[in-house]
């Protein structure tokens, strides 16, 4: 009785910090410029999915899934950013759910629920939530991958082959749906070692989960610009600049997310940060971690997954970096950062007071980066209606350039 109300409670709480934190970029963050606006427009002039469908396979073609959830999403939904607001926190919160369940199989309940409150609110990688088509690309491919690794997790546990069927299928979806899935092939490939499976089930995990993304990268790299004659999108030549961006990436997810953590200190006194504080001292005031037995190599794992990282940056022309509009590259350094953070409280008596201190941090920074950027969508539209009243007022031609 009294362990259930205290499950209820703790999802009672946990759905008034979403409320708390997310109210204002489900009805007040609008489209980011760039993109968006171009899918908007072409959307309207093309209603048909199919015409949808070839628009995003021409742009991006090695992102067939992510292409495909797009060319079906925007005819339908158009123009509406809440809807698409409301796409990418739900498409979020059921990858944190999803993970979840496979982090209590894994490890244990209370690791899962830490997990499950740090990882809903990602501060570090805060971008994924810009305008109406990241959710295809930065977050869907996360969502499809957790469901990866819960079906790998229940058929390592219970040895059953629908399972397994399912773990492949969704790792295939995932990565073509979008590159930067490759640090956490790391995990799968290494949870059959955890497992002590057989060397034969291990090797042959391996080759295709290698196969797998040899033919994506195949694709991409060669098949596209031989047979559409379209540039391949996003990957720069290995160089001086490339390595050091690469190593930049341990600044970034060290020292640059303590600076994002401290930073928000300065937007917490406000009386909904005042609530987010009182809320988690409820939670935690009388939570108790569990211990975690024999399960250093499954940390190993998590590090390994975080370090590849580095590879994304040795080949991407995106930076490393925790602010603006490219932190959505950070999804899978979050994911694994998340892990490894949950596993270390868990394994330490970490006073309550740090752990809540660390907790608002971060639920804290998340839900000022949202104030900021609604802010922000408030200075863009109205510069734009201002913009459009004068063009209006001022009689400007159809090819009259506006400076």
């Amino acid at each position: 009785m009294i362990s259930n109300i205290k499950k209820q409670s703790f999802y009672f709480i946990y759905i008034l910090l979403l409320g708390l934190v997310y109210f204002t970029y489900v009805f007040y963050v609008g489209f980011s410029p760039g993109d968006d606006s171009f899918h908007i427009n072409f959307v309207k002039e093309n209603p048909k999915i199919i015409d949808n469908i070839i628009e995003n396979f021409i742009i991006s073609p090695a992102r067939v899934i992510s292409g495909i959830m797009i060319g079906i999403v925007h005819p339908i939904l158009t123009d509406n950013y809440i809807f698409f607001n409301l796409i990418s926190l739900s498409l979020w919160i059921g990858t944190a759910i999803i993970l979840k369940n496979t982090f209590k199989i894994l490890i244990n309940k209370k690791f899962s629920e830490l997990f499950f409150l740090i990882f809903s609110f990602p501060y570090l990688c805060f971008s994924i939530f810009y305008g109406n088509l990241l959710w295809a690309t930065y977050i869907l491919f996360i969502f499809f991958w957790s469901i990866s690794l819960f079906c790998q997790i229940k058929y390592l546990e219970y040895n059953s082959k629908i399972y397994s069927f399912f773990y492949y299928l969704f790792l295939v979806i995932s990565i073509f749906t979008f590159e930067l899935i490759i640090p956490l092939l790391v995990i799968n490939v290494l949870l059959p070692i955890y497992y002590k499976q057989k060397l034969f089930y291990k090797i042959k995990n391996f080759l295709i989960v290698f196969i797998f993304s040899l033919v994506f990268l195949f694709y991409k790299i060669f098949l596209i610009p031989n047979i559409t004659n379209i540039p391949i999108y996003g990957v720069s030549n290995l160089s001086i600049v490339s390595i050091l961006q690469g190593i930049y990436f341990f600044y970034a997810f060290t020292i640059e997310n303590i600076i994002l953590l401290i930073q928000s200190i300065k937007f917490s006194i406000n009386f909904i940060s005042l609530i987010i504080f009182f809320l988690l001292f409820s939670l935690f005031n009388n939570f108790k971690l569990q211990k975690i037995v024999n399960k250093k190599f499954l940390l190993l794992i998590f590090v390994l997954s975080l370090l590849s990282n580095m590879i994304i940056f040795f080949i991407s022309g995106y930076p490393a970096v925790t602010y603006g509009h490219y932190s959505k590259m950070l999804v899978p350094a979050f994911f694994s950062l998340t892990f490894i953070i949950s596993y270390l409280i868990s394994n330490f008596n970490i006073n309550k007071w740090v752990l809540i201190g660390f907790l608002f941090l971060v639920i804290n920074s998340t839900y000022s980066q949202i104030n900021n950027y609604a802010k922000a969508t408030k200075i863009k539209n109205d510069l734009l209606e201002n913009l459009s009243k004068e063009v209006i007022k001022n009689n400007f031609n159809k090819n009259d350039i506006v400076l």
